[in-house]
């Protein structure tokens, strides 16, 4: 399977969605391999305080995938480690990652946030291709 996990799906279930739905196929969790692709780095994903405030009610979440710039009263979210506690803490442990951010290479990558911070018009499609041996 592949998902598209951004904060929004994130937050409201879809990798435990996914993973009930794998397990209703009798697939076990440890036979999963999860591929995360080039997404946007913890450097590059500056969020509001109230964004931090909606979703730091758990202290973990807090203190782990939330980083505070003083200096410039920012908050920054770590969407990829969060990522990765979740399917963690749901059993799934065989996860490859990418360390590219799709923010800051703009000319390898689409980026909606960059696109965004541009004026833009556009912030371009990827696609991702599953090919079973």
């Amino acid at each position: 399977g592949s998902l598209h996990i951004g904060w929004k799906g994130l937050f409201s279930g879809i990798i435990e969605n996914f993973l009930n739905t794998v397990l209703s196929y009798n697939i076990k969790l440890e036979d999963l391999i999860f591929g995360l692709g080039p997404c946007i780095s913890k450097e590059s994903f500056e969020v509001s305080e109230e964004f931090k405030n909606e979703f730091s009610s758990d202290k973990l979440i807090a203190k782990r995938f939330f980083v505070h710039n003083v200096e410039e009263n920012s908050f920054y979210f770590d969407l990829k480690g969060y990522i990765k506690k979740k399917l963690n803490n749901n059993g799934v442990f065989n996860i490859d990652q990418s360390d590219d951010d799709t923010y800051k290479n703009k000319n390898q990558y689409f980026s909606y946030r960059y696109s965004s911070h541009e004026g833009l018009n556009d912030y371009g499609r990827m696609l991702t291709v599953i090919i079973k041996n």
